[in-house]
């Protein structure tokens, strides 16, 4: 809380003309679009912004547009430039593979649960965006998962208060203490399905390894058959490898 004062202290001169702006809470909403690509980090502080700024529920509707926006922008990006590579990205890397794994198998419900847990949002988007989910299943878990957005606005607004009352204490209390457990539970959730896919995962990349070996295996032989065919053409067999001749018998010749 301490930190966040600091922000707020810093801020609180440029909030006044933010507010009077006209417009003005046009540009909380660029910046979280523009804040939506990774590897950019600092949607967090925005939020805090728009929290001193406009207050809890315009700023909450506030983050929620930019969130919402920049999360739609980044999973088109991803899903129409960057499915190749995260493919190859799937084959190598054990955790992303168990995790898309988790999030084909679990649906809407994955992808709902994981959006409440600790990975960052614009991180799950472009998992999301790359591993077959439909944009209408995304978009629906995207909008239900906004109450996240409460919390990070409203220590704005509770970092901005002089004399904070005591329902405003036990209110922060509660919201921060629901966040935690449905963060903790969320992520236990993901985890352990991510645990419950891997030995599968792991014996299909065995058997994949196992295929190819054979198959490498196979055409070397098939390379090796083809250039002794090349250098002996009349047979298949070199001349070290041709039955033992038998020997010339010649005439017996008398000692007389």
């Amino acid at each position: 809380m301490v930190f966040h004062t600091k922000i707020v202290d810093a801020i609180n001169p440029y909030a006044e003309k933010l507010r009077n702006l006209p417009g003005g809470w046009a540009i909380p909403i660029a910046l979280l679009v523009i804040f939506s690509f990774p590897p950019l980090i600092g949607g967090e502080f925005i939020d805090i912004l728009v929290g001193v700024v406009w207050g809890v529920w315009k700023g909450f509707l506030i983050a929620s547009a930019g969130h919402l926006l920049g999360e739609i922008a980044n999973w088109f990006v991803f899903k129409y430039w960057c499915t190749g590579r995260s493919e190859k990205y799937e084959a190598h890397k054990l955790g992303y593979a168990c995790l898309a794994r988790v999030v084909r198998e679990g649906g809407f419900w994955a992808v709902l649960i994981i959006r409440y847990s600790a990975i960052p949002n614009h991180l799950t988007t472009v998992m999301f965006s790359v591993v077959g989910i439909k944009f209408w299943v995304y978009l629906l878990a995207n909008i239900l998962s906004l109450p996240n957005l409460f919390l990070t606005v409203y220590l704005g607004v509770i970092a901005d208060e002089k004399n904070e009352s005591k329902g405003s204490k036990i209110l922060s209390y509660v919201v921060t203490g629901v966040a935690i457990i449905v963060t903790i539970a969320a992520g236990r959730w993901t985890f352990h399905r991510m645990d419950a896919v891997r030995p599968g995962i792991v014996e299909e990349r065995k058997i994949a390894r196992a295929a190819r070996r054979a198959g490498l295996e196979k055409r070397m032989g098939a390379g090796a058959q083809s250039q002794r065919n090349r250098a002996y053409p009349g047979g298949n067999n070199s001349p070290d490898d041709s039955p033992t001749s038998a020997p010339l018998l010649l005439p017996r010749t008398s000692d007389n």
